[in-house]
């Protein structure tokens, strides 16, 4: 909400609140928002504890209260109206304080678990710059040994294409070379053959 405002104008904004003057929902609220700083979600959950407190300690002098109007009770059986209802009166608050603390309980221990997921996060972005800049000195060592091996990797790769393209040369030459003792093969054996054809045929024709 309120994307118009800066940073500098929501952290301005957040240093005039007080969180003595505001609700219970409204500092889980606070806690609960990411946006908030750290200094107000800290101070919002120390006035939640301080609230938790006086909870407690007007839970607990109820429940003396209500003991001692008890034993008044027991000693006097003959009790007025008024006695009665705020008897009464002091039972209701008390369970009613009994419930509230119970819920205060459980939402200071969700503060709790917010307060280290954001020292967590703190650690983490605190870390990551560090990460950050190991990882861009790394990368700038591996480009200076690649800068350094450089001309050496160059007359490598000369080397190889000079010794792949002799080879290929020595391969052409042997595969001509081949070609032509197979083709003289041939004709040699071609030529074997029709003499042996031509004297067989002269000596049918003299037997006839």
């Amino acid at each position: 909400e309120h994307a118009e405002l800066t940073e500098a104008e929501k952290n301005q904004i957040y240093g005039f609140l007080d969180c003595n003057r505001v609700s219970l929902d409204t500092l889980i609220e606070l806690v609960r928002n990411p946006e908030v700083p750290l200094r107000l979600t800290i101070h919002a959950m120390f006035i939640q504890q301080l609230k938790a407190r006086e909870t407690i300690q007007r839970l607990t002098n109820a429940v003396r209260n209500n003991n001692h109007m008890g034993k008044a009770c027991t000693e006097n059986v003959g009790l007025s109206l008024g006695e009665i209802l705020r008897r009464d009166a002091t039972v209701r608050e008390a369970t009613q304080l009994r419930a509230e603390m119970e819920a205060t309980s459980l939402r200071i221990r969700d503060l709790e678990a917010d307060l280290l997921c954001l020292k967590r996060e703190i650690k983490e972005r605190e870390r990551q710059p560090e990460n950050d800049t190991d990882i861009s000195k790394s990368e700038k060592s591996h480009e200076k040994i690649l800068q350094e091996n450089k001309p050496f990797s160059k007359l490598v790769l000369k080397g190889l294409k000079t010794v792949l393209r002799k080879s290929k040369n020595d391969l052409e030459y042997q595969s001509a070379e081949t070609l032509e003792n197979s083709w003289g093969s041939f004709r040699h054996e071609r030529h074997e053959k029709d003499l042996i054809k031509g004297l067989t045929h002269r000596r049918s024709h003299s037997f006839t």
